[in-house]
């Protein structure tokens, strides 16, 4: 496989960014309405503790809607 290859087939397994996008936009909307309705505290907890898992929660994500036919 070259490079080309490679970057083609990541592109597809991922939709050109989709996936990591919606899944950090995801937290951002969680921090942001735990900021307003709870506190700041766990506003940015939030945004820690889910930062951590952006690249693994958005691998699980785009390969869980993969097409494997």
């Amino acid at each position: 496989m070259d490079i080309h290859d490679a970057q083609r087939e990541v592109r597809s397994v991922y939709v050109g960014g989709f996936w990591g996008q919606l899944v950090t936009s995801v937290i951002w909307l969680l921090s942001a309405a735990l900021g307003t309705w709870v506190s700041p505290k766990a506003s940015i907890l939030t945004a820690v503790i889910a930062g951590f898992t952006i690249a693994e929660a958005t691998t699980q994500v785009a390969t869980g809607t993969q097409d494997t036919t």
